[in-house]
């Protein structure tokens, strides 16, 4: 079994191949059977449509967990009996994984997919101490491993509470958020690094951090997260070996605790004094309501959601623009989560990815439309 291409197909598609290209998933709780799945295509000029070929519903409850390279790791089930699907979207061929035997709650998952669809599912587990059941598509089988140099400093009972930002795989390591730490676990050699994340303020702590809303995205080979507070929203990037070896050749540094840079940082009172319309129904503002969620590395612009709407910010020149709209009625905002999706070097048209918007205009989600249902 090398690669999830080989698996059996639950609707056909065209073969090609092109370059990777970005896109935005939206994944919405419709209720507690069923969920969506809409695939927005971002153009050359940053315009944004909807992919009505790779959008769909599910008559079971499908939770997003990750994508990586043209993949996502989608979870079914309920309570103990969970189920992780590797599915490809542009060819809808879904590969439903054997049940692993973890012992405890599962804490974390993600996925890692190189550049000839070979991929591992990591799910991190346990009760009295921490161990990964890792998910090879090369072997078929779950393997047990022991995580290698992860040195917690709370009990694992204490600190894993809500996900906020999905995980990240880049340069070879799927990373998580995890407690106000950055947990970075090398797919290869099995080794750990806990890093404690940045913080703008000095006084915040990481419970204060999990009132807000963060994520993990990769830019220029580096891995960036950003968070917002009552302040703003931040960026930093994660330092290389490079970038601390030239820090601490002109510095005397700890480069245990000196692993971040400040890649940007914009203030929310400048956003809703210039942006009025984008923010006016909301006049009880709470940092949770803006969250940053993607990143075009090309036009460097940065996508957020707030309540009913997904806008831009162009950190080249400020512009802060309306890109897509939604509603569920009668549910809360939160049931409809954002997420990046990079289309992979797999089989798939190119018709599909080429047609992509050219006009910046605000698309409306199709939450209450029937679209094409797959079931899991």
């Amino acid at each position: 079994m090398k690669n999830i291409m080989q698996k059996k197909s639950v609707a056909g598609s065209g073969s090609s191949s092109t370059a990777l290209s970005m896109g935005l998933v939206c994944c919405c709780q419709l209720d507690k059977k069923s969920s969506q799945f809409c695939f927005l295509r971002i153009g050359n000029r940053d315009g944004i449509s909807i992919n009505h070929q790779l959008s769909f519903s599910t008559h079971d409850h499908v939770r997003f967990v990750s994508s990586c390279n043209g993949l996502l790791l989608l979870i079914s089930g309920k309570k103990k009996r969970f189920i992780y699907h590797v599915f490809n979207p542009l060819t809808r061929e879904n590969f439903s994984l054997p049940q692993a035997c973890v012992t405890g709650t599962v804490l974390r998952s993600g996925l890692a997919v190189d550049e000839h669809q070979n991929y591992q599912v990591v799910l991190l587990h346990g009760s009295a101490g921490l161990e990964l059941d890792v998910f090879s598509s090369e072997t078929g089988k779950w393997k047990r491993q022991k995580p290698i140099n992860l040195f917690l400093p709370l009990p694992v009972k204490d600190m894993f509470p809500k996900l906020t930002a999905p995980p990240l795989f880049s340069n070879g390591a799927i990373h998580w958020e995890i407690l106000g730490h950055l947990l970075i676990y090398n797919v290869h050699n099995y080794h750990c690094k806990l890093i404690e994340l940045p913080c703008v303020n000095d006084k915040c702590s990481w419970k204060s951090k999990m009132n807000f809303r963060g994520s993990l995205w990769e830019s220029e080979g580096r891995v960036h997260y950003s968070y917002t507070d009552t302040d703003g929203v931040h960026a930093w990037y994660l330092l290389n070996e490079h970038d601390l070896d030239y820090y601490s050749k002109y510095n005397n540094i700890d480069c245990e605790k000196f692993n971040w840079g400040l890649a940007d940082s914009f203030d929310l009172q400048t956003l809703r004094k210039n942006y009025p319309e984008m923010f006016q129904h909301w006049t009880k503002w709470k940092p949770g309501y803006l969250s940053s969620f993607a990143y075009n590395e090309s036009s460097q612009t940065m996508y957020m959601q707030l309540p009913g709407l997904v806008i831009s910010y162009n950190r080249k020149t400020g512009a802060l623009e309306e890109v897509c709209s939604f509603k569920l009625p009668g549910k809360d905002f939160n049931h409809c989560s954002f997420f990046p999706f990079v289309y992979g070097n797999g089989e798939y048209s190119l018709e599909i990815i080429n047609a992509t918007s050219e006009e910046k205009t605000v698309v409306k989600l199709p939450t209450t439309e029937v679209v094409s249902s797959l079931s899991f």
